[in-house]
């Protein structure tokens, strides 16, 4: 895929003859397919994943496949105010066989990568004012390894002086087996709740706030069952931290007790 190419049923055979849009090109790959995107010119171009007056979003049923920019890190997203900011929507709803959705070298910018019921990758993806979240009411089981990502959020502020950020990353789920390493979050939170089955790493993260900005907004959520749960918290760092209270702290754990190292 690149900016300078041409969505058409010939588009994507080779490099030489690139495809333009992700809505093009993903209703017309095979399971376990690649999508290399240019990302030379990323100061300058921006691939648009959301029609600003549809409610449509990109889905991806029962598919596995991988998205890597090429070339530099690739922006994918929506343009800002946009009808319908979800930019893709996994879900392997009756699936036969694993379906795993792989993020490699690319900016995610102004909306929600929906994944339920897939084993997702992450490696090198900034996410700018977007967030990464399942459906609670459809999620069964999720599986996600995030490596050397960062977030860049944004929070909106009220006269109380409480802030809140306003892309938080929301995996509610049955069972989740989620590990975060070399990551850092901005001005954002990350909050799993799940249900029966509960395995989180995080490791070698930084959480930093706008020290303005930080009150009541917390850093890592997690609602777990007592039953089955590890979580290991470990070479972490937390800044900028002003919480007044222990509801939105630095790390909220409900439930459940931890080992924190």
């Amino acid at each position: 895929m690149s900016y300078t190419g041409t969505d058409g049923s010939w588009c994507g055979r080779s490099r030489e003859i690139p495809c333009r849009s992700l809505s093009h090109v993903i209703p017309r790959i095979s399971s376990g397919d690649t999508i290399n995107i240019d990302g030379s010119h990323a100061q300058n171009y921006f691939y648009d994943m959301c029609d600003f007056n549809s409610n449509d979003e990109i889905q991806a049923l029962n598919k596995s496949l991988k998205i890597v920019g090429i070339y530099g890190k690739a922006r994918i997203g929506c343009l800002p105010n946009v009808k319908n900011d979800s930019i893709m929507y996994f879900i392997a709803k009756g699936a036969k066989e694993l379906c795993k959705v792989e993020f490699k070298n690319v900016i995610i910018e102004n909306g929600a990568i929906t994944i339920n019921d897939c084993d997702g990758e992450l490696q090198n993806v900034t996410f700018s004012n977007a967030s990464l979240i399942t459906d609670p009411t459809e999620c069964e089981q999720i599986s996600l390894y995030i490596n050397n990502c960062t977030w860049l959020g944004s929070a909106k502020c009220f006269e109380n002086a409480i802030c809140e950020t306003t892309r938080p990353n929301r995996l509610y789920c049955n069972e989740t087996d989620i590990a975060v390493t070399r990551t850092n979050f901005y001005q954002t939170m990350f909050m799993v709740n799940s249900r029966m089955v509960t395995r989180i790493l995080i490791s070698e993260v930084l959480v930093d706030n706008k020290p303005n900005e930080a009150q009541h907004m917390g850093g890592l959520h997690f609602t777990f069952s007592a039953r089955e749960t590890s979580i290991l918290i470990r070479n972490s760092t937390f800044t900028k931290q002003l919480h007044p209270s222990r509801v939105k702290s630095v790390v909220n754990l409900f439930e459940a007790s931890i080992w924190l190292k």
